[in-house]
This record gives C-alpha cells, structure tokens and sequence, in this order.
C-alpha cells in the first residue's frame, strides 16, 4: 500500500472544512473541543493576557491563531493562546497562518485529549524555538510550564503563573482561573 503523500502548510491552508485540525509532520490531526470549563479558562486566560498587554503594549496576544512552525516536512499548530513580543518582524498582515514563531504558546487539556499528544505539541514549540510553553489541566488543576532552558516546572492553584522574560511584570494567581 502506499504511503499518503504528506501536505504542505500553503496546501494545508487552503483546504476547506479543516478548522479544528493541525498539520504535524504533513499529517492532518483534528483537534478536540474544549469543553465548557476549557473554555471558560481560555477565555480567561486570554482576558488577562489581553488585559496586562494593554497596559504595556509589549506585543501582540492571539486567540486561536495557527503558525507555521517547521517545514519540509511542514507543521502547523494552532495554541489556544499565545503571544508575539514586539519587535519581531509583522508577518501577519493577512488573513491565515502566521509565519513567525510564537514567544508563549498555551495550551487547554481538552476531556478527550491525551497527554502524548500534548507533550509531542510541547516538543514541536520547543524545538521551533518558542521560549515559554504553558499547558494548563483544568482538571487536576495544574499548570505546566516549560522554559527556553529546557527546564519545566508544575504549578499549582495554590501558585503564581509569571510571564518571565516573554511578559515580564505579568503575574496571575493560579486560584483565579481555578475557581
């Protein structure tokens, strides 16, 4: 049998009916659906996100938006949330993928998400160069942080989130978003 031709992120795209998926590798994968309190944390999340940068104007927060990250064979991954430190060059001028590497991508554990593909989408940003990774689990209600070092730590709800050098002066009681 022969192996599917992998897609490229111009491909990839372009495609219709592909909202919810990711491109690892030339392979589609869809994502999971957030569900009612992954997406209430999102939305939080990204208020608070939003909220600090107004202040400070230290780049821009994305909701939802996809990057191309690797190509040959081309990935594409689409963080709930993530943010662009000002100063990068803009290459978002247009609708679709952006083509640049995220300075801090957030991810929301979904109910029927496993943690192998999360720490493989951990592994893919890392290796891309983004410097600051969170993966939130609402459910044990944890945040997993990896830094541009390599090291990661696990906070708690009892913890502070910090946005380190990526949004210095960003500091988030973890009790807020676990409420």
């Amino acid at each position: 049998m022969a192996t599917p031709a992998l897609l490229t992120a111009d491909e990839f795209e372009v495609m219709p009916g592909c909202k919810r998926c990711e491109l690892i590798r030339g392979e589609i994968r869809e994502r999971p659906y957030l569900g009612g309190l992954g997406g209430r944390v999102n939305a939080q999340l990204t208020a608070e996100i939003g909220r600090f940068n107004n202040q400070d104007q230290l780049g821009a927060a994305y909701c939802g938006a996809s990057y191309v990250l690797s190509r040959d064979p081309d990935t594409v991954l689409g963080p709930h949330i993530s943010f662009v430190r000002a100063g990068q060059p803009p290459k978002d001028d247009r609708d679709g993928f952006l083509r640049r590497i995220p300075d801090l991508a957030i991810e929301i554990v979904a109910p029927d998400e496993g943690f192998s593909e999360l720490f493989e989408k951990v592994a893919i940003l890392h290796h891309a160069g983004v410097p600051l990774v969170w993966v939130v689990d609402t459910f044990c209600k944890m945040v997993f942080v990896w830094h541009a070092n390599g090291t990661a730590q696990t906070l708690t709800q009892s913890d502070t989130l910090g946005g380190e050098e990526v949004l210095p002066g960003f500091h988030l009681p973890l009790a807020d978003i676990f409420r």
